[in-house]
């Protein structure tokens, strides 16, 4: 999902297996930075798919971790 607007423009639905997402978001930005879609400040934050449907969208609540694609910052929920 992506809303320009806000603060994490980019959110990646997953099913949660219990693993770290870290390298999978910087995955993301990297594929973004190719694709020339990347800001200052891009971030992107992968969340668990079922919990983000069953809370109605609220990506904090289901976060599993992001990473800042600027500075390959990590941070976990």
């Amino acid at each position: 999902m992506y809303d320009r607007d806000a603060a994490v423009k980019w959110t990646i639905g997953v099913k949660d297996d219990g693993s770290k997402r870290f390298g999978y978001a910087s995955f993301i930005c990297l594929r973004l930075s190719e694709l020339g879609v990347t800001e200052d400040n891009t971030v992107v934050r992968i969340v668990d798919i079922s919990r983000f449907r069953s809370s109605g969208g609220d990506a904090r609540e289901a976060s599993l971790g992001g990473v800042s694609c600027e500075t390959d910052q990590q941070w976990d929920p």
